[in-house]
């Protein structure tokens, strides 16, 4: 900071008393609304004894390289850089969702998408202003930058310098008088538009794949435009579930059929129908899987390969059986477990179904100890001792 690297009590040279005093007088100006005026209308001359000099258009950096003479490099002390900010500019990308159905992701599609964007308008072509005129509106507050200065006190002779976008013409460098201005855009240079994009989905595509058009987001005269983008959201489905290249269902079959073998129809997400049948001899427990190879999603940019579908099995049991179904199981099953020999002659005691209610009833009172440990009987109280 200039104020700090000045002041008398940091800096022994016999100059710096000086230069501090120079930089609070320009602190005064600017903070200053009345000063500050008079200093963009006159210049230094506004506050010498006996008349005003010419001048216009001052900035706070002007000020300041008015007070202390700096000269090319010499501002860079308190100014490093200067100037308007460097790189290209660019607009800000159009990011959208594009919900797909999974058979619209197995078999892929066309869509088309429309979006409302700016483009630069066409009847001034993007000047802002009547074709013919030739006029200069360069913006009088930034004098053609685009940018303020602003200087703000952080402390006792202490102050900041920072850029900011002009107010008056939007950074923009130049203010055209409304009488100037297009009748298209009325000096804004752009206008909006509708613009529609045929997007082509491919096979496979996943969830958050992204479908980017360059170029084609907003435009503004003498920035480069930037991208439109639409992010794959994929839709749930009342059958299928997709986890990469793999899809799964579920299939409910009863007992005799997770036994003997079973055959069902699955209709795909291409609407053909598939006959599925289990292996001769293969049992099927509560909770398996099997799968059928080939019959995924197709893997995208390969189209022609596929992942497996996997079908997870819920068994039906029955809820009751006659006596004759029961000996009939016994001998169709000789292995199955015989009661053990009661020799005690202890009693039986009969499973029943789980009650969830009474399962999941802990046993505990509102104050969160086992109520079958509460009783009546209050804790002794303390015997005090007896005086020897």
């Amino acid at each position: 900071m200039m104020a700090m690297k000045y002041h008398p009590d940091k800096n022994p040279d016999p100059g710096a008393a000086e230069k501090f005093r120079e930089v609070s007088e320009a602190y005064e100006v600017l903070s200053d609304e009345q000063k500050r005026a008079a200093y963009d209308r006159y210049g230094k001359d506004a506050f010498k004894e006996g008349g005003f000099g010419g001048g216009d258009g001052f900035s706070a950096e002007d000020i300041f390289r008015s007070f202390f003479n700096f000269q090319g490099g010499g501002g860079d002390d308190f100014f490093p850089g200067g100037g308007r900010p460097r790189g290209q500019r660019r607009t800000k990308d159009i990011v959208m969702e594009l919900p797909l159905t999974l058979e619209e992701l197995y078999n892929g599609c066309t869509k088309k998408k429309e979006i409302t964007k700016t483009a630069t308008c066409d009847k001034c072509e993007g000047k802002g202003h009547a074709g013919n005129s030739k006029k200069k509106f360069t913006c009088s507050e930034c004098r053609g930058t685009g940018m303020r200065v602003v200087v703000r006190q952080i402390g006792p002779g202490m102050i900041t310098r920072q850029q900011i976008r002009c107010d008056e013409c939007g950074g923009e460098g130049e203010s055209i008088p409304p009488k100037d201005r297009c009748k298209g855009c009325a000096g804004e240079k752009i206008v909006q538009i509708k613009k529609t994009l045929t997007l082509d989905v491919e096979r496979g595509m996943r969830e958050g794949e992204k479908m980017v058009f360059s170029g084609e987001s907003h435009q503004a005269p003498g920035v480069t435009p930037g991208d439109v983008v639409f992010i794959v959201k994929e839709k749930q489905h009342a059958t299928f579930q997709r986890d990469g290249i793999h899809l799964f269902i579920e299939k409910e079959i009863p007992l005799v059929n997770a036994l003997t073998g079973i055959q069902f129809f699955v209709k795909h997400l291409d609407d053909r129908q598939i006959l599925i049948q289990t292996s001769p001899g293969d049992i099927i427990n509560p909770n398996d899987s099997r799968e059928v190879r080939n019959e995924g999603m197709p893997i995208h940019k390969r189209p022609y390969e596929h992942g497996n579908l996997y079908i997870k099995f819920k068994v039906q049991f029955p809820t009751s059986l006659t006596p004759d179904q029961l000996s009939s199981l016994k001998k169709c099953f000789p292995h199955f477990v015989k009661p053990p020999p009661n020799k005690e002659n202890v009693p039986a005691v009969n499973m029943a179904p789980v009650d969830k209610d009474t399962m999941n009833d802990k046993g505990y009172d509102d104050r969160g100890y086992n109520a079958y440990d509460e009783s009546d009987e209050e804790e002794p109280q303390g015997v005090p001792c007896q005086q020897q």
